[in-house]
């Protein structure tokens, strides 16, 4: 974040100074260095979030980020507004009867729930799920449902964990790493770049050249994976047709 002038400091100062021109980057161009405030343990995939998959934003296990305040925590939905949540998202079920994790994604979180109503059931699938849940008050996406009057969410972490984790980044320096461990954590395969003078033929506009540098170091630790939260069992056919 950069909340402007008035909360600049001589350390933040040091530190843009001492990285003047250097930038992330991935085949041969900058990268997308998306953050978040929290992985929640696990950081997520690009694809699993917004449907693209980028090479270096992947879902892997994030220990660093563990003790942050986030790193656990739990709210209660009441059912009126479990049921206008469902209805912005589409769902025409009737009254709801459940709302049920059906398939996680690999860092844990839902890529699928099941809305079931008197009326009928439908089915939020890949993003929509997360926004679902995030749209409920959700801190973020890595999360257990329970119950449903009220609706009980549990989770870990705090945005959508794409890329770097400001906490796991926290826990990386108190731990002893320099910022190019933490940026090759979050941010695997990805190289060092440097913005330099522009071509002798420049042309009006153009902008500086990229040049590659060093591929990003990564910690030297053994990263355990980190337990996913359980998925309900899927659903039977329910006896009406279900809409999508």
């Amino acid at each position: 974040m950069y909340p402007g002038l008035k909360a600049e400091k001589p350390a933040s100062d040091a530190a843009v100074t001492a990285t003047r021109a250097q930038v992330v980057a991935f085949g041969g161009r900058a990268a997308s260095t998306y953050f978040s405030s929290d992985s929640g343990g696990f950081t997520a995939s690009s694809a699993e979030v917004w449907g693209s998959e980028v090479p270096y934003l992947t879902a892997r296990a994030d220990p660093f980020s563990a003790g942050s305040p986030r790193a656990s925590w739990q709210v209660t939905v009441p059912l009126a507004k479990v049921q206008a949540v469902a209805a912005q998202y589409g769902a025409k079920t009737g009254a709801l009867t459940s709302v049920t994790v059906t398939r996680l994604s690999p860092s844990g979180r839902p890529t699928e729930i099941m809305l079931v109503g008197a009326a009928g059931a439908a089915k939020l699938s890949g993003a929509n799920a997360g926004g679902f849940v995030r749209s409920l008050g959700a801190a973020g996406t890595r999360v257990t449902l329970a119950g449903l009057n009220p609706l009980v969410i549990t989770g870990s972490g705090a945005g959508h964990g794409v890329g770097l984790s400001q906490y796991g980044a926290l826990g990386l320096a108190r731990a002893g790493y320099d910022h190019l461990h933490v940026l090759g954590f979050y941010y695997p395969g990805t190289v060092l770049g440097t913005l330099t003078g522009a071509r002798p033929t420049t042309l009006p506009g153009e902008r500086p050249v990229l040049a590659m540098g060093a591929a990003l170091p990564t910690p030297n630790l053994p990263l355990p994976a980190l337990p996913l939260p359980a998925a309900a069992p899927v659903l039977a056919t329910a006896p009406w047709t279900a809409a999508e």
